[in-house]
């Protein structure tokens, strides 16, 4: 499921997606500008936790970067659906 991609109509600044549960249900920032927050790979920012999602995104929103509203919303729902609200790995950092 994708939350926010570029090229999209309100044209945010980031690519945020959930991948499936063969892949762990993660939150994906995809080419992040950030992407040595989490555990993870090179280019992406990885985590299970909506809060931590959340957070990261308005780090995005903070830099400047276009976040819509609509992915704020959109992410933060995802709890509804009984995933985990902490994440499990450890080492985040919000800002330097």
């Amino acid at each position: 499921m994708s939350y926010a991609r570029f090229g999209d109509a309100d044209e945010p600044d980031v690519y945020v997606f959930e991948n499936g549960p063969e892949c762990g249900d993660k939150l994906v920032c995809c080419a992040c500008a950030f992407s040595d927050e989490f555990s993870g790979d090179a280019t992406s920012v990885v985590t299970q936790s909506t809060e931590l999602m959340l957070l990261h995104l308005l780090r995005h929103k903070l830099a400047g970067h276009a976040v819509p509203d609509r992915v704020f919303r959109a992410v933060a729902l995802r709890n509804q659906r009984g995933f985990p609200p902490y994440d499990r790995f450890h080492g985040f950092r919000f800002g330097d």
